[in-house]
C-alpha cells in the first residue's frame, strides 16, 4: 500500500501498511479514520437533498458503507473485528449508515474555463444557419439532417447557459456567495463547526462539480439558479419549452412521440428555434452583463 494513505497530517512522517499492521489498536483506529475522511463523507455535508428525487442526491459517488470501503482498503492489514468497530463508531457519531465520496478536484477544476461563451453560441447558430442550407435530396436523410440541427441547437443553448453561469460565478466572488447563501437546495445541507474549515476549502470545487451535474435543458432548475445570482430570468419561454421536449423524442425515441407520432421537420421549423433561442440567449446575456 501507499503510504500516502496513512498519512496523519497533525504528525510530521506517515505509517506504511506495515507499520500501520504493527501498530496498536488506538493508533490503526485513528490512521483509518483519517484516511475515511479524505474519502468520504456525511451525505448531510457534501450532497444535495431533493425530495421529488428520493433524498440525497449521490453526485460525488455513493452511497457507500463505512464497513465495505474500510475493509477494502485495510483488511489484511488491521483485523476485521478493529475495521467493524471503527466502521459502528463512525455510523453512530454521525448518525449515517450511507457515505457520499468527496469532491474530485480534478473533475471540477475544468468547469468555468470558458470566457468566450456569447460568441461560442453565435458562431454555433451561424453555424447551423449554413448546414440547413444544404440540399438534401432524400426525404428520409432530410428528415435526420434536420433532426440533428434540431438537437444540436438545444445543445448549444445548454452550453452557453453551463457556461455563462459558471464564468461568471467563479470570476466574482460576490456572486458566488450570493448564490451559495440563497439557492435553496444548498440550505438543506448540515455543516458541523468542526468541518466548517473543510467546507470553505471545499466550496469552490463543489459548486462546480455541481453545476456540471445539472441538467441545462431544464429551464425550470436552470431559471431558479439564475434567479438566485441574478434576481432575473427570461419569461415567455413556451416555446423554448416545448423545443426541449421535441428534442427528448428525437433523441431518447428515436423522433417519435410518446404516442408514436413521427415528428416531421422542415427548414422553417429549424430557424424558427434559432430565432427563439437566439433572443433567449440574447436577454440571458443582457442580465448577467449589467
Amino acid at each position: 500500500m501507499d503510504e500516502e494513505y496513512y498519512y496523519n497530517e497533525e504528525y510530521s512522517h506517515g505509517l506504511s501498511a506495515d507499520d500501520l499492521r504493527r501498530s496498536d489498536k488506538k493508533t490503526q483506529k485513528e490512521y483509518m479514520r483519517i484516511w475515511f475522511f479524505r474519502h468520504y463523507d456525511n451525505p448531510g455535508n457534501a450532497c444535495p437533498y431533493e425530495s421529488q428525487e428520493g433524498g440525497y442526491q449521490f453526485i460525488w459517488g455513493g452511497p457507500y458503507e463505512a464497513n465495505d470501503v474500510l475493509s477494502n482498503e485495510f483488511s489484511g492489514i488491521v483485523a476485521d473485528n478493529v475495521i467493524e468497530e471503527l466502521a459502528s463508531e463512525l455510523e453512530k457519531e454521525e448518525s449515517c449508515d450511507e457515505w457520499s465520496g468527496v469532491p474530485d478536484h480534478d473533475e471540477s477544476d475544468a468547469v468555468g474555463s470558458a470566457t468566450n461563451f456569447y460568441e461560442s453560441f453565435r458562431d454555433s447558430m451561424e453555424n447551423i444557419k449554413s448546414l440547413a442550407k444544404i440540399a438534401v435530396q432524400s426525404d428520409h436523410l432530410k428528415q435526420h439532417f434536420l433532426r440533428m440541427l434540431y438537437v444540436s441547437i438545444i445543445t448549444s443553448l445548454e452550453a452557453f447557459l453551463c457556461e455563462a453561469c459558471t464564468v461568471s460565478l467563479f470570476s466574482k466572488q460576490d456572486l458566488l456567495r450570493k448564490f451559495v447563501e440563497s439557492y435553496p437546495e444548498f440550505s438543506k445541507m448540515n455543516i458541523t463547526l468542526n468541518t466548517i474549515f473543510k467546507r470553505m476549502e471545499d466550496i469552490e470545487p463543489y459548486i462546480k462539480s455541481y453545476l456540471v451535474r445539472i441538467v441545462w435543458h431544464n429551464l425550470g432548475k436552470v431559471r431558479c439558479i439564475y434567479e438566485c445570482i441574478w434576481g432575473k430570468f427570461p419569461t415567455g419561454l413556451d416555446n423554448i419549452q416545448k423545443a426541449v421536449i421535441r428534442r427528448h423524442d428525437i433523441v431518447h425515441r428515436n423522433g417519435k412521440t410518446e404516442d408514436g407520432t413521427e415528428i416531421a421537420l422542415d427548414e422553417k421549423d429549424v430557424q424558427s428555434l434559432i430565432d427563439n433561442v437566439s433572443g433567449f440567449v440574447d436577454e440571458i446575456n443582457e442580465i448577467i452583463t449589467r
